[in-house]
């Protein structure tokens, strides 16, 4: 049995933040694998996923606790646990009693590959072993960690790929604009604290400003960085009420100068965060 690992989801970010720009694209089975994205998400107990698709390839792997995951059957997955779905096929998971804290990994492969779920997906503690590394070497700073841990994410995906099969007409797979639209608000959620610009985004999904821009405002009726502004907010205005911290430290944990965050926040909720702070919601009614 995997031995439990000794981290925490905001670990798990800031490695996951810092190394994506170096996993980089790789030969891997005589497949091109281009890794898209790396989210790291904690699941509380007895919570249930709504069935969604996805426009790329994705795997999990089981860090800690456990869940149940759900393609076309039904499967309990633990630590070291890797599982794989291809694109737009509706998936869903639910966590158990205790909860579970995961990882979700989003790439392309050229050309496409089949996946088959097998009777019991496979379980390999050597990535955990890896993801251990990775977080022991971002906490203690060491020179080139970011790169080392994006090569070893690169790495990760080339051992979940052996979970496929090739196609026997391989096609490219067609974009899905309403499964990316809610990546990219998973990813707003996720790295609101960081310094995020429109082309980061896009770098980030392999598509251009322009199309990332014009499908996510026509499936959602904002702009990108009009929602990465709401997140903020939100996060400010629970930071506000729940927390001591003070307004300049709030402002700067969500990625905002101080006067424009006051400014912003007046604007959206009608008080400053001063009077937020005393009274909450209730200045609102």
């Amino acid at each position: 049995m995997p031995t439990m690992p000794r981290y925490h989801l905001a670990d798990l970010l800031r490695v996951c933040f810092h190394a994506t720009p170096y996993a980089r694209p790789t030969r891997a089975l005589g497949y091109q694998l281009a890794p898209k994205w790396f989210a790291p998400r904690e699941l509380p107990p007895h919570s249930y996923g709504e069935p969604h698709v996805h426009h790329l390839y994705e795997a999990v792997i089981c860090l800690q606790g456990q869940a149940r995951f759900t393609m076309a059957h039904t499967q309990e997955i633990g630590p070291g646990t890797a599982a794989m779905h291809p694109p737009n096929v509706e998936h869903t998971e639910h966590s158990g009693s205790s909860g579970g804290l995961f990882l979700w990994m989003g790439f392309a492969v050229e050309p496409a590959v089949h996946v088959v779920e097998p009777v019991r997906w496979p379980v390999w503690p050597a990535l955990l072993a890896d993801m251990d590394i990775m977080v022991e070497e971002s906490r203690l700073n060491l020179r080139g960690w970011a790169e080392r841990a994006g090569a070893r994410l690169t790495l990760m995906l080339a051992r979940v790929l052996t979970l496929a099969e090739p196609q026997q007409e391989p096609h490219p797979v067609p974009m899905n604009y309403q499964a990316l639209a809610h990546e990219v608000g998973r990813y707003c959620e996720m790295y609101f604290g960081q310094p995020i610009r429109l082309d980061d985004l896009a770098d980030y999904f392999q598509t251009s400003p322009r199309t990332l821009q014009r499908h996510y405002q026509r499936l959602t009726g904002e702009t990108v960085m009009q929602h990465l502004q709401t997140v903020r907010l939100e996060k400010a205005a629970w930071l506000l009420t729940h927390s001591a911290l003070p307004i300049r430290e709030i402002a700067a944990q969500c990625a905002l100068e101080v006067n424009y965050f006051s400014r912003v926040f007046h604007t959206r909720y009608g008080v400053t965060p001063t009077q937020y702070r005393l009274h909450g919601d209730t200045e609102l009614s």
